[in-house]
């Protein structure tokens, strides 16, 4: 697949079976398509408008699932710190009341990656966990749209990443991390998640994050 812009295209919709809705949005950049087409996919068992042929559903969930596959997860650390992640191994992640991170949740499968975020005072990427199961209601509120995933520890962050630093890359212009302060939940697209690592020198050992 070329990484060209899209619109209404009859090539890409007929080599992939994409749904209409999703040409007609329109999107500007590739990552943007890569990550509508993943929320569709993961939302529907089959793509019903007339082209959902299963190997076509199943080659695009694959494609798409390998590239959407990376989160953020913000915490007041006051609160609930990546140290109290560390000291509990695993945890529920609930509390999240926004109806995009509530989305964006509803999007997470078991096995993705997620890089937690202390927000506040401190305002950097600290550390990173993994989806150990899928989204599901919060067992305390009784309410299925409200919805919370299970994590668990996998290593810290060599070097914290600041928010100001982000800021200041000309790569994260589009991150919902730097145009919307307030969310608390957002995908993080590949290319970005690579930087970021980068910026941290990479990762601890899960070991030294429990020391």
């Amino acid at each position: 697949m070329s990484r060209k812009k899209y619109g209404e295209s009859s090539t890409t919709s007929s080599c992939l079976a994409i749904p209409s809705f999703v040409l007609r949005s329109n999107l500007a950049s590739y990552d943007s398509f890569l990550y509508s087409c993943v929320v569709f996919l993961r939302r529907k068992q089959s793509i019903d408008d007339g082209s959902s042929r299963r190997e076509n559903v199943t080659r695009a969930y694959a494609l798409y699932r390998e590239a959407m596959a990376y989160w953020l997860l913000k915490t007041e650390p006051s609160t609930y710190s990546f140290d109290n992640l560390v000291a509990d191994g695993t945890t529920r992640w609930d509390g999240v009341r926004n109806p995009l991170a509530l989305k964006h949740i509803r999007s997470m499968a078991k096995g993705d990656r997620a890089m937690i975020y202390h927000s506040g005072n401190e305002k950097a990427v600290v550390g990173m966990a993994e989806v150990t199961r899928a989204p599901y209601p919060d067992p305390k509120i009784g309410n299925p749209m409200m919805v919370v995933i299970d994590i668990r520890v996998k290593a810290r962050l060599t070097n914290n990443v600041s928010l100001a630093a982000i800021k200041k890359r000309k790569e994260f212009a589009s991150f919902e991390l730097v145009r919307i302060s307030r969310l608390s939940v957002m995908p993080v697209m590949p290319k970005m998640w690579k930087l970021l690592m980068s910026m941290a020198s990479g990762e601890k050992r899960l070991q030294a994050a429990r020391s």
